[in-house]
């Protein structure tokens, strides 16, 4: 897939990584490219993602973004305040029997209440029929062999998808991190399987995003692609298993907590290297808040408002590349419907 010089026409691509409660960052960093366009544009009210990317992916808390943004086509104000709600509540909510630091059926109750608020039932499923949604993915992995992700979509590849979850069936999955959430079991017709979360590994979902693309526009270049991270992460320290071994046989643990420190940052250097490439030059921004964001655990809810300072602070920082981006993203005429690609 080749960058096309008339950007006008090219592939728009938005990648969100994992991070738990600091993916309220991506929100934030999403709000202020869409202002930018709203100035640029001279409309009344910020533009919405669902109106400038042909493709969104995410994992973990970055998946349950792409959800929101993407699949149930939410406005980012009306995403945020969800987003806060939803940590709160789940991060609030600690499981003294069984595995997992917190309940998962309490995650599964707040992200359905987020599903009915746009769709008939907390029920629905991922593929969106009326193809009014942005093609959307969130990625898992299979609990048998966690070094093949599993994308869970809002749209049908080749013949059939194995199965077709519900919207809450994959955000479970994509955040099924197994130091805080017991596995999710999916599956139907006896295809069924248990799923973890997709940050061990994949927590930087770019490169399968980039290999999305060129599997469903086969014939169309690719202008730009965004990734926004979850901010600079300290490193992880293995602690003495307990439950964990439940989830993952030891030997492997340690390789795959190291996969999820190095992924992130391993995944935007080649994708920035690969960006150059004359053979497959393509517009490539990464923003990612580089200070602040490190202290603040995955599960560290009432430290959202440091999140709002240090993800401020750093976009006044980037003012530059926040300019560049919205200024590939406005070279398309569109309308404010359906994305014309869809």
């Amino acid at each position: 897939m080749a960058y096309d010089s008339n950007v006008s026409n090219g592939l728009r691509l938005l990648s969100l990584d994992g991070g738990g409660v600091r993916g309220l960052s991506e929100i934030l960093i999403l709000e202020q490219i869409m202002k930018g366009i709203q100035d640029r544009e001279h409309l009344d009210v910020p533009p919405e993602p669902w109106q400038y990317f042909d493709l969104i992916g995410g994992t973990d808390a970055g998946g349950i973004v792409a959800l929101m943004i993407g699949r149930l086509r939410m406005s980012l104000q009306d995403a945020k305040q969800a987003y806060l709600a939803l940590e709160k509540k789940v991060f609030s909510a600690r499981n003294f029997f069984g595995e997992g630091k917190f309940k998962a059926s309490v995650f599964e109750q707040e992200v359905k209440r987020v599903v009915q608020k746009k769709e008939t039932s907390p029920e629905a499923k991922m593929i969106d029929n009326s193809n009014q949604s942005t093609k959307t993915f969130v990625c898992a992995i299979p609990a048998a062999d966690i070094t093949t992700p599993r994308l869970f979509r809002t749209y049908a590849v080749g013949t059939r998808e194995p199965f077709d979850c519900t919207i809450w069936e994959a955000a479970r999955a994509t955040s099924a991190d197994p130091t805080l959430f017991t596995r999710i079991r999916i599956g139907e017709d006896g295809h069924v399987e248990d799923f973890i979360d997709g940050g061990l590994g994949f927590n930087n979902p770019a490169e399968l995003i980039l290999e999305e693309a060129k599997r469903l526009f086969p014939d169309r270049s690719l202008a730009c692609l965004l990734s926004i991270g979850a901010g600079k992460r300290a490193a992880i320290r293995l602690m003495e298993p307990t439950l964990l071994q439940k989830a993952f046989r030891r030997r492997r643990l340690p390789s795959a907590l190291k996969a999820t420190v190095n992924d992130t940052e391993g995944v935007a250097e080649r994708i920035s290297k690969e960006s150059t490439k004359v053979a497959s030059s393509f517009l490539y921004f990464r923003f990612n808040v580089q200070y602040g964001l490190e202290d603040i655990g995955l599960t560290d809810w009432k430290k959202m408002n440091l999140i709002f300072t240090y993800t401020n602070a750093y976009l006044q920082q980037e003012r530059h590349l926040l300019s560049s981006a919205i200024e590939i993203l406005t070279s398309r005429p569109r309308d404010m419907g359906v994305p014309s690609l869809l």
